[in-house]
């Protein structure tokens, strides 16, 4: 028991103080958090462009139904820039 005593101070004094692993361990979770948030916005991502890929004329639709509600903004500021 006094040899695993001994192995077991040696590991923590290795490891460094209780802080340091703490800070580790925090790190290490936001950098998982941050891979995963990550995995779920490049599948998205591709969710997206293959929706898109196989809509693509009612998908062009809506955008453009979605742009033409700016057309009364576009008018108002070509006065102004002579476009």
């Amino acid at each position: 028991m006094a040899q695993l005593n001994k192995y077991v101070e040696s590991a923590r004094a290795a490891a460094g103080s209780d802080t340091a692993r703490g800070v580790r361990r925090l790190v290490f979770r936001l950098l998982l958090v941050a891979a995963l948030v990550a995995v779920v916005l490049v599948i998205g991502a591709v969710a997206l462009g293959v929706w898109l890929l196989v809509n693509a004329d009612s998908a062009l639709a809506w955008l453009n139904g979605i742009l033409n509600q700016f057309e009364p903004i576009v008018t108002f500021f070509s006065r102004f820039t002579g476009g």
